[in-house]
């Protein structure tokens, strides 16, 4: 299974799945992976994101890694303090 959103000119597919037991013999992923980029040029896509996982696959097409972030606003001010003073910590 393939999931792909169109969104103006970005194509997101961040979920191709499948059962590695049946898809191996046939390079099935690989092949998922292809028909997905060739849909987005088909369509005139300008940028593709295809997930995180299989970093070494995608590199191969061109892809590269984006980092990501996160912002969570706990209703606690006191937890947010909290939040605010042990997120450097733990940042690398």
């Amino acid at each position: 299974v393939g999931l792909c959103l169109r969104s103006g000119t970005t194509l997101w597919a961040p979920l191709i799945g499948l059962n590695y037991e049946i898809a191996r013999p046939s390079y099935l992923y690989f092949l998922l992976t292809d028909e997905t980029i060739r849909l987005g040029i088909e369509h005139d896509m300008k940028k593709l994101y295809l997930g995180k996982s299989n970093e070494r696959v995608k590199q191969r097409h061109g892809f590269h890694l984006e980092e990501r972030w996160l912002c969570y606003r706990a209703r606690s001010g006191l937890l947010n303090r909290l939040f605010s003073w042990v997120m450097p910590m733990i940042q690398p």
